[in-house]
């Protein structure tokens, strides 16, 4: 397996990304966001950590990306979690919340798995996606307005994926997950104020899987804000 690591570095007007990386790091584009990260750099200043079981891995791989590296992230039959996680929205949950990445999954691999998650830190309220062979959905964990809202239709495969979750925070919030920029899943009307007080943590890579399968992704340009970010 190629091995990797995630990056990602504080810049001087207080946003983490891009724009920050250290004189001796390689040259990666401004970021114009809260949060950005294309994994060029190997060192992980800014991310607050991961979670693992053993048997999975969650790596930088420099030499496959959609641009440059690349974040890797392989969970092993029996495990469920292999995921980085950064603290990036306010602890007073802005009124809206997104999270865009890019994300490569093999034809022939297993797919049942929530790639992405925007929770609290004790991981009791998330509103999460998942990729299935034959669907995507959103769903919620531990939220006082529970949902799950499916799209019957194959996720693309063998390419780079744009997704975007957003999430408008309030006792009639909305949940919506854009594909390549168009709108994919979405629930309206429901209650998506977090119980424990806030959503500001984002997890990235296998932050949750069916235990009997094997996942095997890729993941890039990553971003995060409270305003629209969009495919590029």
């Amino acid at each position: 397996m190629r091995g990797l690591v995630l990056l990602l570095v504080a810049s001087a007007c207080g946003r983490l990304g891009f724009d920050a990386a250290p004189a001796d790091a390689p040259a990666v584009e401004p970021c114009a966001h809260l949060f950005c990260d294309g994994f060029e750099d190997p060192a992980l200043p800014l991310w607050d950590g991961a979670t693992i079981d053993v048997g999975s891995t969650i790596a930088r791989d420099a030499m496959f990306g959609r641009s440059g590296a690349s974040l890797h992230a392989l969970g092993d039959i029996g495990d469920s979690v292999a995921a980085q996680f950064v603290d990036v929205f306010p602890a007073a949950p802005p009124t809206d919340e997104r999270v865009r990445v890019y994300i490569f999954t093999a034809a022939a691999s297993d797919l049942n798995v929530e790639p992405l998650s925007i929770s609290n830190p004790g991981r009791n309220n998330q509103i999460v996606f998942s990729l299935y062979t034959d669907s995507v959905d959103i769903h919620a964990h531990g939220m006082a307005g529970g949902f799950n809202v499916t799209r019957q239709a194959p996720p693309p495969r063998d390419r780079w994926v744009c997704y975007e979750l957003h999430v408008v925070i309030g006792a009639a919030g909305e949940v919506e997950l854009f594909e390549d920029g168009v709108l994919a899943a979405e629930k309206t009307g429901i209650d998506t104020r977090p119980p424990a007080g806030d959503l500001s943590r984002v997890l990235l890579g296998i932050t949750s899987k069916d235990p009997a399968t094997l996942e095997d992704l890729w993941f890039d340009d990553v971003a995060a804000d409270t305003a629209p970010i969009g495919c590029n």
